[in-house]
């Protein structure tokens, strides 16, 4: 931007919105401390795009001595954050392999709870015993409702779903998201880091009600990260402890490990992408794009630790006070009864379970194995709403979300709400995809039976509330 362009204007005005808190913050932190501060925020080109920059500031004193001035220097640091974030998925995808076999682990035991507990069923429904059908089905649904999550995790943490959630950030309780990095990491440092010689003992004291407004996957990572580091430490075995509490208006998330601590030269460089403390060989991102996220969730990382005794790793995030459950009652759920529905999907079981399943809230089912029958169905019947997998072979969900719509405005009529289902990662972000197909709702597999009501009521209702609008 021209240099007349720029003399008596706000330089805040050049920060991206998005970014203007941390700006603020980076400000005051340097006439607060009187020292040099570096901060990493977008600013904005003439042209109004974005571009990533570094902030390295000083406070200055004014020609009358007063500290009342700051001297900036921004520089572009657009291709440094690219690398980075290519370096960072790479990261991910290894991390992703260092915690397969723990995952398989895992996943055998849920297996074994399944199959095991649908042959217990199915020898007492030979004995005609009833007594503990529903106990043992409830045991198995649990079983799956587990591996689910764990899938979805996994999806996350490897960067399917992508760098940028199109999704509001929302409350959330972060000793949740502790607990459940914790189990997904388990058998990893359980099972794979443990040798005759080395035993990790870890010590969890979680207090629940530690609301946090933010992005569940992001902060999901920066917990998996904390721990992975942590227990990479211990490659000769000792303790961990993972903490969460409430200190005033600040949620605390404390990771300590009796490893092999960082040298006081070293702690400046913990948040350096690509460091490592002696004695490791695994320098990575972890940590940096751990730093990173929790900038953008206000927060802060602070690091305590000495060689050879340990580290502590201690994060701090505002604690959110706007709780609220969203609680779906069954007579919600089933006010919108006898709908015309068309289900659509390739695998019949699946197709099988839809019908039944909707059939149980009095709606008429049609069914289709694939997109061209589907077509053909709709052609011919009035329906209310239509459910499609999103993999089909021949024709994709996306392509029978176009020919829906299109057959709705040959016909003049308002586009028929249309809920898509998808086993892949990631299609929620796909927003052009997602406007270019007429799709009004994603949803990923394996969906429960209450969330698919709900969805489909949301999704009617307001295609009625559109048609009423003058």
């Amino acid at each position: 931007i021209e240099r007349e362009l720029l003399v008596n204007k706000h330089f805040s005005r050049l920060v991206c919105r998005e970014h203007a808190d941390s700006f603020h913050m980076h400000l005051n932190q340097v006439f607060e401390t009187k020292v040099k501060q570096t901060c990493q925020i977008k600013l904005l080109k003439k042209n109004g795009a974005p571009f990533h920059a570094q902030l390295e500031s000083i406070a200055v004193r004014d020609p009358e001595g007063e500290i009342s001035m700051c001297r900036v220097t921004a520089s572009d640091i657009s291709p440094q954050k690219e690398a980075e974030a290519i370096l960072a998925k790479t990261q991910r995808l290894r991390s992703l392999g260092e915690l397969a076999s723990g995952v398989a682990h895992n996943f055998n035991n849920m297996f074994q709870i399944v199959m095991g507990n649908l042959e217990l069923v199915l020898m007492d429904l030979e004995r005609r015993d009833f007594s503990d059908v529903k106990n043992i089905l409830e045991t198995v649904l649990h079983a799956s409702e587990a591996g689910a999550e764990i899938v979805r995790r996994l999806q996350s943490f490897a960067d399917i779903r992508c760098h940028v959630s199109p999704t509001e950030s929302k409350v959330l309780d972060l000793s949740h998201v502790v607990n459940q990095a914790v189990e997904l990491t388990r058998s990893w440092w359980e099972m794979v880091l443990r040798t005759d010689e080395n035993k990790i003992t870890l010590n969890l004291d979680l207090s629940m009600g530690c609301f946090v407004r933010g992005k569940e996957d992001e902060l999901f990572e920066v917990v998996v990260n904390l721990i992975k580091n942590a227990a990479e430490a211990l490659h000769k075995g000792g303790d961990m402890k993972v903490t969460t509490k409430i200190e005033g208006n600040q949620v605390v998330l404390q990771v300590q490990d009796t490893g092999i601590g960082i040298s006081n030269d070293d702690l400046g460089k913990v948040f350096d992408p690509f460091w490592s403390a002696k004695g490791l060989t695994k320098p990575g991102m972890g940590l940096a794009v751990s730093h990173g996220i929790l900038s953008r969730h206000g927060g802060t990382i602070f690091v305590e630790s000495e060689l050879g005794k340990g580290s502590t790793f201690t994060v701090r995030l505002p604690l959110s006070e706007n709780v609220s459950e969203e609680v779906q009652s069954v007579s919600d759920l089933t006010t919108l009864r006898n709908l015309t529905i068309l289900a659509i999907d390739d695998t019949e079981l699946v197709v099988e379970f839809l019908r039944s399943a909707l059939g149980l809230d009095h709606h008429k089912v049609l069914t289709a194995l694939s997109g061209p029958k589907a077509l053909e169905i709709f052609r011919g019947h009035q329906v209310d709403v239509v459910i499609c997998d999103l993999g089909m072979p021949g024709m994709s969900g996306w392509e029978v979300g176009k020919k829906i719509r299109d057959i709705s405005r040959e016909r003049s009529t308002a586009k028929t709400p249309f809920i898509m289902l998808t086993g892949w990662g990631g299609q929620i972000l796909e927003r052009d995809k997602i406007i270019e197909s007429g799709v009004d709702v994603v949803l990923e597999k394996p969906i429960e039976i209450t969330k698919l009501l709900t969805a489909i009521q949301e999704a009617v209702s307001k295609s009625q509330r559109l048609r009423t609008i003058p």
